[in-house]
C-alpha cells in the first residue's frame, strides 16, 4: 500500500502564497526589525507584507518626527513645549539674568511707549524708564565679569587667576563687537531689501555700494579707543549709523576692560582694602563725569560683598563645640535666634527701603525734574555743576544712584528674587541681548507701517495700541530668540579662537 505523503514540506512548499526567502529580504535586516530569526528558507509572503508595511510605517514615523522636531525648532523657545520651564538648577545669581531682561524690555517700551498720563506717574514709570535701565546693564556686567575673578583672588588661586583674565579680555571684544556687527548687518540687509526705512542711511545704488558704506560704518564702530565721555549722547559716545541703539557697546567695552585692570591692579590687596579702593575708585568716577565705570566699580562691589557672605551652612562649628553649646543651655540658644532674627529683620527693611527710593528716582521728569513736583527741583541742584549738559549724561546721576538701589536690594534681600527666577523671567533674561539689539529692527519692519495700519484700522486709542503692542513684542521675542542663537554661535568662535591662539 502506498504510504500518504504530507501535502506540503519545507523543501517544496511553491503555493500561491508562498516566496522564495531571498526574495529581496535579508536574515540580518528581519532580525533586526522585527526582533527574531527567520528559521526557514521560504518566507509566507503575508510575513513579507508585514515586514515591508513596517519599513514604510517606520520610514514615515521618522520623516515625521524629523520634520516635527525641524518645525519645533524654528518656533522661538517661548512656543516649544516646556520652553518657558526654569532650569533645574538655578545659579545664585540667576536673577541678575532676569534682572536685565526686564530691563531690556522697559528699553522697548522707552522707545514705544504709548503716551498716557499714568504711565507717567511714579513707581509706574519705571516700566519705560529706559535710560535708568541702562545704568542696570552696567552694573549687572561689572558683577557678572568680576564675580569669578575676585572668588579666584580670594582664594589665592594666582594661576587661574591669570588665566580667567587673559581668557575674558582677549573675548571681550568678540563677544561684544561681533554680535553688534551682526544686528547691524541684519539692517543693511533690510535697507537693501526695501523691508525697511532708515531714517539716517539711505539705500544705496547696488548691493557692493551698500556693504561698502556698511563696512566704513563697522570700522569707525569698532574702534575701541574711540573716545567715549560720560557715555550718553551721539556727540560723546561711538555709534553706528546702520543701528543707532549699539551706542552702549564701546560704553560696554570701556567698563569691562575696567573692571579687568582693577582685578589685575588689586588683586594681591586685602578683601578690605580692595574694597575701599573701589568705592575711591566709584567716587573719583562721579567727580571726573564717567558715570558708565562707576557703574561697573558698583556692581564689582556688590560681587565682593556677595563673596563675603558666608555660605549656607558653612559656619556650623566642629562637633565637639556643638556639644559644648548643647550643655550651655537653651538660653543661649534662643538669644542667638533672636539676635539673628533682628539682623535679617533689620536687613530685609533697608533692602525693601532701598527698593522703593530707587525706582522712585526711575521716575525722574524730563529736564531733570527742575519744573517737576517735589523734591525733584531740589534733587536737580545737587547734580555736579561741572558736568556737561543734559545730553551728555547729566540726568543720569540720579538715574545711576537708583540703579545702585535697585540691584543692591535684591542682591541683599532673597525673598526679592524670587519672582526673578520664574521661568518665563529666566526666558526673558536668557533673550535680553537679543531684545536690546533688535527691537527697534523690528519696529521699523512692522511697527511703522503693518501695525501702525492696524491701530488705525482698529480705531486708535488705548485698545488699538494694547492690541498691537502685544504683536508687537511677540515678534520681537521671536526676533530675539533668532538672534540669540546665533549670539550663541559667536560666543562659540571666541572660545575656539581662544583655544587656537593660546598656549
Amino acid at each position: 500500500m502506498q504510504q500518504s505523503q504530507p501535502l506540503l514540506t519545507e523543501e517544496d512548499s511553491q503555493d500561491v502564497e508562498g516566496v522564495e526567502v531571498h526574495a529581496g529580504i535579508d536574515y540580518d535586516l528581519w532580525q533586526k526589525d522585527m526582533g527574531t530569526p527567520l528559521r526557514s528558507s521560504r518566507i509566507h509572503g503575508l510575513q513579507i507584507l508585514a515586514l515591508q508595511s513596517y519599513r514604510t510605517t517606520r520610514h514615515y514615523i521618522q520623516d515625521n518626527i524629523l520634520t516635527r522636531r525641524f518645525l519645533i525648532s524654528i518656533l522661538p523657545q517661548y512656543l516649544q513645549p516646556g520652553g518657558l520651564q526654569a532650569p533645574p538648577n538655578l545659579r545664585s545669581t540667576a536673577y541678575l539674568d532676569a534682572l536685565r531682561g526686564y530691563a531690556a524690555w522697559a528699553v522697548v517700551n522707552h522707545h514705544f511707549y504709548w503716551e498716557n498720563h499714568y504711565l507717567k506717574l511714579p513707581f509706574i514709570d519705571v516700566i519705560h524708564s529706559g535710560r535708568a535701565m541702562v545704568d542696570i546693564f552696567f552694573i549687572i556686567s561689572g558683577y557678572v565679569l568680576s564675580h569669578n575673578l575676585l572668588q579666584k583672588i580670594r582664594n589665592k588661586k594666582e594661576q587661574q587667576l591669570l588665566r580667567s583674565l587673559a581668557s575674558s579680555t582677549f573675548r571681550r571684544y568678540v563677544r561684544l563687537y561681533f554680535s553688534a556687527g551682526f544686528a547691524a548687518l541684519v539692517s543693511m540687509l533690510l535697507i537693501r531689501m526695501n523691508a525697511m526705512r532708515h531714517p539716517i542711511v539711505p539705500r544705496k545704488g547696488s548691493f557692493c555700494a551698500q556693504l561698502g558704506d556698511f563696512l566704513r560704518d563697522m570700522l569707525r564702530f569698532s574702534n575701541p579707543f574711540a573716545e567715549v565721555r560720560g557715555y550718553f549722547g551721539k556727540p560723546s559716545t561711538p555709534n553706528s549709523k546702520y543701528h543707532t541703539y549699539l551706542w552702549t557697546i564701546p560704553a560696554e567695552f570701556r567698563g569691562s576692560m575696567v573692571v579687568f585692570f582693577f582685578c589685575l591692579a588689586c588683586c594681591k590687596m586685602s578683601t578690605t582694602h580692595r574694597t575701599i579702593a573701589c568705592w575711591l575708585l566709584i567716587l573719583l568716577c562721579y567727580a571726573w563725569d564717567a558715570t558708565y565705570v562707576a557703574l561697573f566699580m558698583f556692581g564689582v562691589f556688590l560681587a565682593e560683598r556677595s563673596l563675603s557672605q558666608p555660605a549656607p551652612h558653612a559656619d556650623l562649628p566642629a562637633p565637639e563645640i556643638q556639644q559644648l553649646q548643647l550643655e550651655v543651655g537653651e538660653h543661649a540658644r534662643r538669644q542667638r535666634s533672636r539676635r539673628d532674627s533682628f539682623m535679617s529683620t533689620g536687613q530685609y527693611l533697608v533692602a525693601s527701603i532701598a527698593l522703593i527710593v530707587g525706582i522712585f528716582l526711575c521716575s525722574q521728569p524730563h529736564n531733570l525734574g527742575r519744573e517737576g513736583p517735589w523734591p525733584w527741583p531740589y534733587l536737580s541742584q545737587v547734580v555736579p555743576s561741572w558736568w556737561r549738559g543734559e545730553e551728555a549724561g547729566r540726568e543720569h546721576f540720579w538715574l545711576s544712584i537708583a540703579a545702585g538701589l535697585i540691584v543692591y536690594a535684591l542682591e541683599t534681600c532673597p525673598p526679592l528674587q524670587r519672582p526673578f527666577n520664574w521661568g518665563f523671567s529666566q526666558y526673558i533674561g536668557k533673550l535680553s541681548f537679543g531684545i536690546y539689539v533688535m527691537h527697534l529692527l523690528v519696529a521699523r519692519v512692522f511697527w511703522d507701517v503693518p501695525l501702525h495700519d492696524l491701530r488705525i484700522w482698529l480705531g486708535g486709542g488705548q485698545k488699538a495700541y494694547c492690541v498691537a503692542y502685544v504683536i508687537f513684542m511677540f515678534l520681537v521675542f521671536w526676533a530675539a530668540d533668532y538672534f540669540i542663537r546665533v549670539d550663541r554661535h559667536i560666543i562659540a568662535f571666541g572660545r575656539w579662537l581662544e583655544k587656537k591662539t593660546f598656549i
